[in-house]
């Protein structure tokens, strides 16, 4: 499990697990719990260290997870633009949606930064199951 799945937690309450997130800012990434589409997202490896420590305190007791950042796969894609074809390599998410306990779909999104999504640019990829 721990290979698959990021160390994760809210971030509340614990002046230890403020401290570990504050002092190893590259490690982790900062989410809201009822947000969507990256809103309120932030990754440390993004931010100086005081920028992070002022985030910090404004998230600190209030409803924020903290996760154990990755650094998504990256692929070779192709790109049209300006009337080229050019090939560059993007990161990646995959995202399984489940509806009433059930397998639902794919949602894959592909880009350059370390937050993947509408709030930075980003690309959508269609995605093929094969039985």
């Amino acid at each position: 499990m721990k290979n698959h799945i990021p160390v994760t937690g809210l971030f509340k309450g614990d002046n230890k697990v403020y401290n570990e997130v504050l002092n190893n800012k590259d490690k982790y990434i900062m989410k809201p719990l009822d947000l969507n589409a990256s809103q309120g997202v932030y990754a440390g490896r993004d931010l100086t260290q005081d920028e992070w420590k002022k985030r910090l305190d404004d998230s600190f007791n209030k409803d924020y997870l903290y996760q154990e950042f990755f650094t998504p796969f990256t692929r070779e894609h192709i790109l049209f633009e300006d009337n080229e074809i050019k090939v560059e390599e993007f990161r990646s998410i995959v995202g399984l949606f489940m509806y009433k306990e059930k397998f639902a779909g794919i949602y894959t999104r592909i880009g350059k930064n370390n937050i993947i999504s509408g709030l930075t640019d980003y690309y959508t990829l269609p995605n093929i199951l094969v039985k």
